[in-house]
């Protein structure tokens, strides 16, 4: 008999399908050792029903991915699984559970969580669940990569190895996603109007160390490629089966390796995907040099209509505090020019309100833009967020402006407003300067754009209310 087993995103985000839990089926399809049957409940799909959709499948196994602004809805969704069916085995992955895998089993109804890269470590699960159709803590220790609870004592496996070659994993497995759920006004900012965007990664992990970032943490600066083949026969795959036609490259840094760069341009050439689809690309400012032009023109050739900059403060100091040293303003000014003179569209993104940064600092970066508004097609600005498992959220503990349980630290902001900034007239400065930046920002979107994104946001939600209205007839016909 088949093992059922339910995939379960619990984090409403319209701008990525969860390729993460699609990663997981399309392995344990080609290296399991058993039947199974897979279905992927995405909140962002299925709303309000995600109890409904998980309880009627009855599965054997729900494996929910994670991240931590959503830790209370996480572990909440974990107790009313259990307690609709103690019987089903639930496993958690993703980030947060990768740095906070303790908080997860203390507060949630887990009987496991995955630390690290889940393709391998759920598969030897899933298939250790098969031998006696259940899993207890007997089983457990001889899987890497694992916490889990054995007498109300959290214990943890010997760590899972990175997968080295990538090359071995199979594409993800698409059909369990319905695209036209993921395209948000994410995508409107990003200067992109098609309904057929969706997202792709060509490698994993980034050798920087943003204080923000838990990226550098979960994969100790190590960074792996998919094979240029493997990148363009995804890109292949989108274009011909799911009309994809323009795609957002996830890597967190995609000009480390710039001959792989090129070869991956050469093959979009060479088999003539340049002319089918768009594609966008995140970059580290100060990897991109005046040599670079040609690369950049080439890119451009291959289909690439925007890069992504992390520009993060127009403030030397505070860009330092931020990226750490060998990056430079005049870096940030030289990677736009040279990629407008290549015909690429750039975007910049910002964070004000780094501890300690100064509200001159934070002007500093508005100085920046309106500086380079020019060089800018698109930029956006976020508040600086304190998540564990970055040097931030470390800094924040240290200095006694977040507790060391970020479940906790939740909680508190939850029912008393706290913020990490106990200072409430620098938060409503935080607050003043972005909300004029993001005036500034709004600007740079033009009407067809605008209505672009109006319309999608009426056909998305009658979409949603259509499956929902479906979806609740088909079961009062059972």
């Amino acid at each position: 008999m088949a093992i059922r087993i339910c995939l379960v995103n619990p984090i409403n985000n319209p701008s990525y399908p969860p390729l993460n839990l699609t990663h997981l089926s399309s392995y344990l399809k080609k290296f399991g050792k058993n039947k199974y049957k897979i279905i992927l409940v995405d909140i962002t799909v299925v709303g309000d029903n995600i109890i409904d959709r998980i309880i009627n499948f009855k599965p054997d196994i729900v494996a929910m991915t994670s991240l931590s602004p959503k830790v209370i809805e996480i572990c909440e969704l974990s107790k009313t699984i259990r307690n609709s069916n103690k019987e089903i085995f639930q496993v958690c992955g993703g980030a947060h559970a990768s740095v906070a895998w303790g908080e997860l089993l203390t507060h949630g109804s887990f009987n496991v969580v995955v630390i690290g890269e889940g393709e391998k470590t759920f598969c030897e699960l899933v298939d250790q669940y098969a031998k006696n159709n259940q899993l207890n803590s007997d089983n457990f220790s001889s899987i890497d990569g694992i916490a889990y609870k054995e007498n109300d004592k959290i214990l943890k496996t010997k760590d899972r190895e990175l997968i080295k070659d990538l090359d071995i994993l199979p594409h993800p497995d698409r059909e369990l996603i319905d695209n036209k759920f993921y395209n948000h006004r994410f995508y409107v900012m990003r200067g992109m109007n098609t309904n057929m965007v969706t997202t792709i990664a060509g490698s994993r992990g980034c050798p920087f160390k943003c204080i923000f970032c838990c990226v550098n943490f979960t994969t100790n600066g190590y960074v792996r490629y998919y094979s240029p083949s493997h990148v363009v026969d995804e890109v292949e795959l989108l274009v011909n089966n799911y009309k994809s036609k323009w795609l957002y490259f996830t890597d967190d840094t995609f000009f480390v390796n710039k001959l792989w760069v090129r070869e991956i341009c050469d093959l979009l050439i060479e088999r003539k995907l340049n002319s089918k689809l768009k594609w966008e690309v995140q970059i580290r400012s100060n990897l991109v040099v005046h040599s670079d032009l040609p690369l950049l023109q080439h890119m451009k050739k291959a289909g690439c209509q925007q890069i992504d900059y992390g520009l993060e403060s127009g403030n030397q100091r505070i860009l330092t505090k931020i990226k750490g040293t060998g990056i430079t303003i005049a870096d940030h000014e030289r990677a736009l020019l040279l990629t407008k003179q290549a015909k690429i569209k750039t975007l910049g993104t910002f964070i004000i309100g780094t501890p300690s940064e100064s509200e001159e600092e934070m002007l500093d970066t508005k100085r920046f833009i309106i500086k380079n508004y020019d060089l800018l097609d698109r930029f956006q600005v976020f508040n600086m967020s304190p998540y564990p498992g970055t040097q931030l959220y470390q800094l924040c503990v240290e200095q006694g402006l977040v507790l060391r349980d970020y479940y906790a630290q939740m909680k508190a902001e939850k029912e008393n407003g706290v913020r990490f900034y106990a200072d409430k007239e620098m938060i409503n400065k935080i607050q003043s300067i972005k909300n004029e930046l993001d005036l500034l920002a709004v600007k740079k979107i033009n009407i067809s754009e605008k209505m672009h994104w109006f319309v999608y946001n009426v056909t998305h939600n009658f979409s949603l209310t259509k499956k929902a209205i479906k979806w609740s007839l088909a079961r009062l016909m059972r």
